[in-house]
């Protein structure tokens, strides 16, 4: 590009410095394109970090930190309240109940006493054999082999056997106890024997020796009629407490009638008799009422588990095939 030197007037092309009188030469700056760089935005513009307008991650950080601090305390602190109150509504459930329980059993004071109208389901296999005794000897067996046969039956456990109703089939009854986690029930098994073989009938609770009660299992009979009964006793701190419960068993039928039974019981201060509460099917009566009531029935058998005597019909279970070893069918 050709320049002119303002010193001398020189001509000079493309120099710093013209040759003639050596003064410099000044080059004009070349104008910026628009658009380049160091044009200074307008707009769109973003902030940097840090700026107004914008979050930073620190603060970001500083703001969700304690938030989810205070998230799982609250957490933490309804996990708590949950456990304390609903352990407290379980165990007031648990109360209700047992008052329920309790209630009920003080309206129908025999209820835990009936037995059951179920097979027997363990050892439920029908026992086929040729005779009675050894019948009796599978029987025995299966029943010492269920799951809590105590260890003191063999002083108490007893049974007899007989033809209840004279139609030719025999009945076999047992009691012996059983022990469960927390405490320990004394009862009974009904069979029938006949020419078929043996089958299981009916199972039940007769008392539980761990509350301190008494009890026996007996056949008894009024009126020509027979009746299985159950009855239970308990005496605590100076009162006394028992049921007495009839189940007739009416001629040719497999087991009782549950539907009309007689309940007796009855309650009161030991030494003070005279002056309990009697009933007769829930109804109120005196004590002689109760007494001649009682005494209508007449006993053929009773097992008492809580003595160890045994007599000429009712004897321990090891012993029943010797003892029945004559009694055939007919």
């Amino acid at each position: 590009m050709k320049m002119i030197c303002h010193n001398c007037g020189n001509e000079i092309e493309n120099a710093n410095f013209c040759p003639v009188c050596g003064a410099r030469i000044p080059h004009p700056k070349p104008k910026a394109p628009q658009g380049s760089q160091g044009q200074r935005p307008t707009q769109g513009h973003r902030p940097s970090q840090g700026q107004h307008g914008g979050i930073s991650k620190k603060k970001l950080f500083l703001f969700l930190v304690p938030a989810i601090i205070l998230l799982i305390g609250l957490l933490i602190l309804f996990a708590v309240i949950m456990s304390k109150y609903g352990k407290s509504d379980e165990k007031t459930s648990e109360t209700a109940s047992q008052q329920a329980t309790e209630k009920k059993t003080e309206e129908n004071p025999t209820e835990h006493f009936n037995p059951t109208t179920e097979k027997i389901t363990e050892a439920s296999t029908e026992v086929v054999a040729n005779s009675i005794p050894d019948m009796l000897r599978e029987i025995v067996t299966a029943t010492k082999q269920k799951e809590g046969y105590s260890k003191d039956n063999n002083r108490h456990a007893k049974g007899f056997v007989t033809d209840l109703n004279g139609d030719g089939i025999y009945e076999l009854f047992m009691v012996y106890a059983v022990d469960h986690q927390s405490n320990t029930t004394v009862n009974y098994e009904i069979w029938t024997l006949n020419k078929d073989g043996a089958s299981p009938v009916l199972e039940g609770l007769v008392y539980d020796p761990t509350a301190g009660e008494t009890g026996t299992l007996s056949i008894k009979t009024k009126d020509d009629s027979t009746y299985l009964v159950l009855s239970s006793r308990s005496e605590i701190a100076g009162q006394f407490s028992e049921t007495v419960t009839y189940y007739p068993w009416p001629k040719d039928t497999a087991m009782p009638d549950f539907q009309s039974s007689t309940v007796l019981s009855a309650s009161g201060t030991i030494g003070k008799e005279s002056t309990g509460d009697y009933r007769v099917n829930a109804k109120t009566v005196n004590y002689s009422e109760y007494r001649t009531e009682g005494g209508q029935y007449l006993t053929k058998q009773a097992v008492d588990y809580s003595k160890q005597t045994v007599s000429d019909d009712i004897v321990y279970l090891d012993d029943l095939a010797t003892t029945y070893k004559d009694l055939k069918f007919e």
